[in-house]
């Protein structure tokens, strides 16, 4: 590695919520590129292009999810109007299963992370809180 960054090839994990190999980024940047057409960020109806995501009933959910800032930083809120190819790599890591290469500590952050990122998928309101109304929203 040079400078922090992956270089081509590097099958060692990055850290974000869970580790991310050279080559999966690489993999993540093509995709980004296309959904953006080639632009340095993605807005949402640059997700209105994904196929798969048109019938999907929680296709809201996950498109607002990418832009929702409690899954970005720790300590931010509100609703990004935009992201950056970062962004898009930090949202993308909580879709990645467990790896069987993970020691307990890891692990148990790993599913922490994923539980809060779903937890803020239907906490709409964003007050800490899933009420009835919001469950039934699913």
């Amino acid at each position: 590695r040079s400078g922090g960054r992956a270089e081509r090839g590097d099958q060692r994990p990055l850290s974000f919520p869970s580790p991310v190999t050279s080559d999966q980024i690489e993999h993540l940047h093509r995709r980004f590129k296309q959904l953006s057409r080639d632009q340095l960020t993605i807005r949402k109806e640059n997700f209105d292009s994904i196929p798969d995501l048109e019938f999907n009933p929680i296709r809201t959910k996950i498109v607002h999810a990418f832009f929702d800032k409690r899954n970005l930083r720790p300590e931010s809120d509100g609703l990004a109007d935009e992201i950056n190819f970062e962004d898009f790599l930090t949202i993308m890591s909580y879709f990645r299963p467990i790896e069987t290469s993970m020691d307990e500590e890891q692990l148990d952050r790993f599913r922490k992370d994923k539980l809060k990122f779903l937890f803020h998928m239907y906490d709409s309101d964003r007050d800490g809180k899933i009420t009835l109304q919001e469950y039934r929203n699913v």
